[in-house]
């Protein structure tokens, strides 16, 4: 299972790009920061990717350096789900991957579209190691 953020988990930057926007046909000046933060949306949206494969659960951030975290199946203790308002009324959420070997939350996925659906069907993996 592979799983991509949700383009809509990032409606502050993609409000705030419109802004700018609608800003720049103003003021031409303001044309490069609409431009940069159009830049952050597409890099944030690029770079991270969530996986459930060989038997683990993974989280991967980069393009060109990686920064990979992941905690067997079977390890999982506990699958935190956080939502908002925003994030109940769009269905997206994060979910966080915590096992007894440490204290804290190991991986993290944000901006995960139907995460209930997704909590639940990893449920049932980690249950059935």
């Amino acid at each position: 299972m592979t799983i991509r953020p949700a383009l809509i988990a990032q409606i502050n930057l993609i409000t705030l790009t419109l802004v700018f926007f609608l800003i720049a046909s103003a003021n031409p000046a303001m044309i490069p920061v609409a431009l940069v933060l159009l830049c952050v949306i597409i890099y944030r949206q690029a770079s991270n990717l969530f996986y459930v494969k060989n038997k683990r659960v993974e989280s991967q951030k980069g393009i060109i350096s990686r920064d990979i975290r992941s905690i067997a199946l079977a390890d999982i203790r506990n699958i935190n789900l956080k939502q908002g308002i925003v994030g109940r009324l769009l269905d997206i959420g994060v979910l966080e991957f915590s096992s007894a070997a440490s204290s804290g939350v190991e991986v993290k996925w944000w901006g995960v579209k139907n995460p209930m659906r997704i909590k639940e069907q990893i449920e049932k993996m980690s249950n059935s190691h």
